[in-house]
């Protein structure tokens, strides 16, 4: 199925049911009880920011002033690092967490470092103060992101994305997608020009006109960041970071103007689509991947790396400063996920009977597969973003997720799920020219028909 076939009639991932202690790349469905725990983890932080900033009520304690955020981030970290499936993120989540931990919560608190900075800021900054223009660690940053990319703050130490990614998790599959979604934002650029214009006024002694102007940019940001929480729900956990947040603005724009970048080959790519619906923030990688070979929407892009490690062929790959000094460098997923390459797992069919033995009696005319040989055809499926198999099947049979319950080997949802559709599914799936419906539009078919590139098998 090539890119002019695709439409907004098809089909899309379907969220599944998953366990509290189970994360992978693509976006899972949750109980109640974990989103309002999660809901509650929310309001604390917010009770915090509150408290010390207007109430000061029981004289700032831990649990309720501005570091109660990054102690929620632990707590839910250590959750979210148990439930992640994926080798990749689970490192980057260890990173973040301790990141955050260690130099956004323990040094300020126990250890206080002033920074040097330019200008007239109206408090003396603590080390981390990289939201603070003219400090240290903020030009520091920004020579990091020029380097390497936004996700050397957003993606590895913001304990904005930390609290998202920890805390915000179940409410993955709430991102807003589609067209509309994508051109809303450029909603950002307004927080932008009036982060711009804060940079500008502390470089000036403070006068009434400037005091406003930083203050209510302060209180903007803030009211925003923590209102972003409770509308996770209906909006999915990137919100605040897709629409709103003048700091990742401008290390968005530092991802077009450095060395950072994301390609694709666009002769590997299978049109799985994976990499669309793992991207929290709506980024189309697909489409512009296919129609340009890289992805134009950098600015958007934090670096989380899930559309890259979500490749079943290899595709996607970064690139960033350390491909000057090493051209043939390639951060795909064989490289960031430390694995070699896929061996190729060819399809078996039931071989067929001898006609002369199937003409006494009325058995099926093939021999059927052991558990386990089905159990490792099931396991060939890639979970598209846009199942190819659903779409072009006429029952709309739950194809990828009996797959994903045979693969584990979980018969009885499996069947649970094929009765679910059809009444007599062992008549259907006789009769059916599959080989010209859901087999046909398979991009593991697809697969086959890409020869290997620089010794890697494909799938």
């Amino acid at each position: 199925m090539n890119a002019t076939s695709r439409n907004k009639t098809l089909l899309a991932y379907s969220a599944r049911s998953n366990g509290a202690t189970y994360q992978d790349l693509l976006p899972g469905r949750y109980r109640g009880w974990v989103m309002a725990l999660s809901m509650a983890a929310f309001t604390l932080a917010f009770l915090g920011w509150l408290n010390e900033s207007w109430f000061y009520l029981y004289d700032n304690p831990a649990w309720l002033n501005r570091y109660t955020e990054y102690a929620i981030i632990l707590a839910f970290g250590l959750w979210r690092i148990r439930a992640e499936r994926n080798p990749y993120t689970r490192k980057r989540l260890i990173i973040l967490v301790s990141v955050v931990t260690g130099f956004w919560w323990l040094i300020p608190l126990l250890r206080p470092m002033f920074e040097p900075y330019m200008g007239f800021v109206w408090s003396q900054p603590v080390f981390p103060a990289l939201h603070t223009p003219g400090t240290l660690s903020f030009f520091f940053t920004l020579l990091l992101v020029f380097l390497f990319g936004r996700r050397i703050i957003c993606g590895f130490g913001c304990p904005c994305v930390g609290i998202r990614e920890t805390v915000g998790f179940p409410f993955r599959r709430f991102s807003l997608r589609g067209d509309w979604a994508w051109r809303l934002r450029h909603t950002k650029w307004f927080f932008l020009v009036w982060y711009v214009g804060v940079m500008v006024a502390t470089q000036f002694p403070p006068n009434t006109w400037t005091t406003t102007l930083v203050d209510m940019f302060a209180l903007v940001v803030g009211l925003t960041y923590f209102g972003s929480f409770f509308i996770v729900p209906i909006v999915g956990n990137r919100f605040y970071c897709r629409y709103l947040c003048p700091y990742g603005a401008t290390f968005g724009l530092l991802n077009h103007a450095g060395f950072y970048d994301i390609e694709m080959d666009t002769r590997l790519c299978v049109d799985c689509q994976r990499c669309e619906q793992v991207c929290d923030m709506g980024i189309p990688v697909w489409r512009q991947g296919k129609a340009t070979g890289k992805i134009t929407g950098l600015e958007d892009c934090m670096g989380c790396a899930r559309c890259i490690t979500s490749c079943p062929t290899d595709a996607l790959e970064i690139r960033d400063a350390r491909n000057l000094f090493r051209p043939q460098l390639r951060q795909d997923a064989s490289h960031l996920l430390k694995r070699k390459p896929m061996a190729s797992r060819p399809r078996v069919t039931p071989p067929p009977r001898p006609p002369v033995v199937r003409l006494s009696d009325w058995r099926e005319a093939e021999q059927p597969l052991s558990t386990e040989s089905l159990r490792l055809q099931a396991e060939r499926c890639l979970d598209c973003g846009v199942p190819g198999c659903r779409n072009a099947c006429p029952l709309g049979n739950f194809i990828p997720d009996w797959l994903e319950a045979a693969a584990r080997g979980d018969w009885q949802h499996a069947g649970d799920l094929v009765h679910a559709t059809s009444p007599l599914p062992e008549v259907c799936g006789t009769i059916c020219p599959r080989h010209r419906l859901c087999e046909g539009a398979c991009a593991v078919t697809t697969c086959f028909n890409h020869p290997p590139t620089n010794d890697r098998p494909i799938r």
